[in-house]
């Protein structure tokens, strides 16, 4: 495009020309000052480098922001407990961001959900009954609905959020994390703070705690680490110091503590015998209701050659029937981190054959009430950041069972990772 003279002279154009010339003129007098102060000329050599810097770690508080996430697809089918019996379906959308960033010294990490979830479930009277009558699982829950109907809800939520600080042999973190409690797969004789439920259809998904963790590592590798954890219901608010240990080819460690109204005094071990991993866990409990009792669980892992690999598990609680059910009917948050029972036997068989084809099975069984639940998934990884899991659910006892009154279930989920 040509401009006249009478175009070239007019106050708007020198105007703007001016401001160009002058924003170039900064950015070239910027660029050879930081030039010059980064290089230098060696005649030697007749190249330029970077003259070396000393390694300033504290001051460098955080680099560059690194972001993750994932998507999955998921949908159940089933019916709802007895009486009820109606069959119904949910599907599920889920984007988890991954937010972390930090050094050595300094390091923050956050993951947030947006949740899409649809279906007849949600116009079922049983669930919407069980939904109202659940306490917030966290004390901090984070979770709002942004858009709902009768039949699908879109909502967020927190998943994790800490910052953590370390100082030489010290850690502190703070925020929604999984605290280092506990050795069981099903349940847990000395982890009753972090939620859990074994037949839930997403086993990986952990609901985490809100809490305040400090660990001191000395210089044998032994750890010492405070807990002070808000009670979510606020009744009372947990807090343990425990100590962790390697010797004679173990791991042990020690815990004592009050978690929420209970005191309780725990000891752990996983070590080896022979080709086997065996683990333990030994507590005893001084609970505000009812008279001490102990829990107590032991656990023996086996792997074979072939990819094939199994656990098993037993679970045994000297709390009167009497007690335990006064306990849960006082406190309901409990059975998020406790079993419904007092005994219990599982085992889990998993086969790996292939770095992209993984199958496993479980099974657990109330030895109290007799009742069951067993479960399977098959898992294929097409891609290297893509899962596909087909997996199903039945349940076996009577229907005043803790697993009877449930149905088998199925379902089906995909997720990709970015």
């Amino acid at each position: 495009m040509r401009f006249g003279a009478k175009e070239l002279l007019t106050e708007g154009f020198i105007r703007c020309t001016g401001r160009i010339l002058l924003l170039a003129g900064a950015f070239l007098l910027s660029l050879q000052n930081a030039f010059a102060a980064n290089l230098k000329w060696e005649p030697a050599l007749r190249t330029w480098e970077k003259p070396p810097r000393a390694p300033e770690p504290e001051r460098e508080i955080l680099s560059a922001l690194k972001w993750e996430g994932s998507l999955k697809g998921l949908v159940i089918s089933s019916r709802t407990p007895h009486p009820e019996n109606e069959r119904y379906t949910q599907a599920v959308t889920r984007l988890r961001m991954k937010v972390s960033a930090g050094n050595e010294a300094v390091r923050l990490r956050m993951e947030h959900d947006l949740e899409w979830s649809g279906g007849s479930l949600y116009r079922r009277p049983s669930y919407l009954q069980h939904q109202a009558q659940l306490p917030p699982p966290t004390r901090w829950d984070g979770e709002s609905t942004l858009k709902q109907s009768d039949s699908w809800r879109l909502a967020q939520r927190p998943y994790r959020a800490t910052l953590a600080v370390r100082k030489g042999p010290a850690d502190v973190t703070l925020g929604r994390q999984r605290i280092p409690l506990g050795l069981g797969r099903f349940y847990s004789a000395l982890d009753v703070l972090n939620p859990h439920n074994p037949s839930q259809v997403e086993g990986e998904e952990k609901v985490g705690v809100d809490a305040l963790k400090l660990e001191y590592t000395t210089e044998s590798s032994s750890r010492f680490i405070g807990v002070l954890a808000p009670d979510p219901t606020r009744l009372g608010n947990s807090r343990l110091l425990r100590y962790q240990a390697h010797a004679y080819a173990s791991d042990i460690a020690a815990t004592v503590g009050k978690i929420r109204r209970d005191r309780l005094y725990g000891a752990d071990v996983a070590t080896q015998w022979k080709d086997a991993g065996v683990r333990g866990e030994l507590v005893m409990v001084e609970p505000e209701l009812g008279s001490r009792y102990g829990r107590v669980l032991v656990g023996v892992d086996y792997a074979f050659s072939n990819g094939m690999s199994f656990s098993v598990e037993g679970y045994a609680s000297g709390q009167s029937m009497a007690s335990r059910r006064a306990t849960l009917q006082a406190d309901p948050w409990r059975l998020y981190v406790e079993p419904q029972g007092r005994r219990y036997a599982g085992g889990e068989l998993r086969y790996e054959p292939n770095p992209i084809f993984q199958f496993s099975s479980t099974i657990l069984y109330n030895t109290e009430d007799r009742g069951a639940f067993w479960g399977s998934k098959a898992q294929y990884l097409p891609a290297e950041s893509v899962v596909l899991t087909f997996g199903m659910q039945n349940f076996f006892g009577k229907a005043d069972t803790e697993f009877g009154g449930m149905h088998f279930l199925s379902y089906l989920s995909s997720q990709w990772y970015f």
